[in-house]
């Protein structure tokens, strides 16, 4: 579905500037639950991983004998960096504990959450930022009596069809939805004499031969220009198509006006 990579500026009041920080923002322990029952609650129920590793050797997360996502962690006094920049964050050992499937799970299973957000929106958060703009899942079925009925491909194309809401507001204001830049000079090639003729089945091969005897190919052009066109001769076949643009009726290169344009040459064997 349509997508957005999106690159954010912060002014510098906004910016977390240290490891220390983070902690305001995301937290990777359990509350109190007596002094913040709710919050406990919820964590419990959406932001727990596991439990996984020795615990559960057989949890869907588990590849080659150890956790994919590397739980469970180890304890961290505070935030750090390690060594590639990626933050670790502080994950203490305080006592607290939940139970999930009869395992004891503390702080080093915490997923990273944010707490007015996890206690506003009763989610996985991370999923809320992943999926907010995705569609709901829909399959389109039609039931029909025999091989033989006409399918109405236009139709299915408008069944089946979803615009996001940000591909929405993208056509709204009129941005490009996509472009090809530069354009390409499909260039041909081929040996003395072995030029390529294209005829039909009943066609009568002496005509066929009178007919593109005298013609020139795209190859054959470009050494009769060279021949009148001085600046031509400092390019290559490949670089030709910068400064020169092929005419097909008339088989010839001229000077080019305008546009810019990459020659690039078929396969040749």
């Amino acid at each position: 579905m349509p997508h957005a990579h999106i690159l954010l500026w912060l002014y510098p009041r906004d910016k977390l500037e240290f490891a220390e920080a983070i902690n305001y923002v995301i937290c990777a322990e359990l509350p109190d639950p007596v002094r913040f029952p709710k919050l406990y609650a919820t964590l419990t129920n959406f932001m727990i991983h596991g439990p996984c590793g020795f615990a559960r050797p057989h949890s869907t997360c588990m590849k080659d004998r150890r956790c994919s996502k590397f739980y469970p962690k180890k304890f961290v006094g505070r935030a750090t960096f390690d060594v590639a920049g990626y933050l670790v964050y502080r994950r203490r050992d305080m006592g607290v504990t939940v139970v999930k499937n009869d395992v004891v799970l503390d702080n080093r299973s915490i997923v990273p959450y944010n707490p007015k957000l996890i206690m506003k929106y009763q989610s996985h958060v991370k999923y809320l930022f992943k999926y907010i703009i995705k569609g709901v899942d829909r399959v389109t079925v039609a039931l029909q009596q025999g091989d033989d009925e006409c399918v109405d491909e236009i139709q299915q194309y408008y069944n089946c069809r979803y615009l996001s809401p940000s591909e929405s507001i993208w056509r709204i204001f009129a941005f490009p939805i996509h472009s090809r830049w530069p354009s390409i000079q499909r260039l041909t090639f081929h040996m003395p004499g072995d030029q390529r003729v294209v005829f039909n089945d009943n066609s009568d091969f002496g005509v066929v031969l009178d007919r593109n005897r005298s013609k020139k190919t795209m190859f054959l052009a470009w050494m009769d220009a060279n021949k009148e066109y001085s600046m031509g001769r400092s390019l290559t076949y490949i670089q030709f198509p910068s400064m020169f643009t092929y005419d097909a009726k008339l088989r010839r290169w001229q000077p080019r006006q305008q546009g810019q344009f990459v020659g690039r040459l078929t396969f040749i064997p």
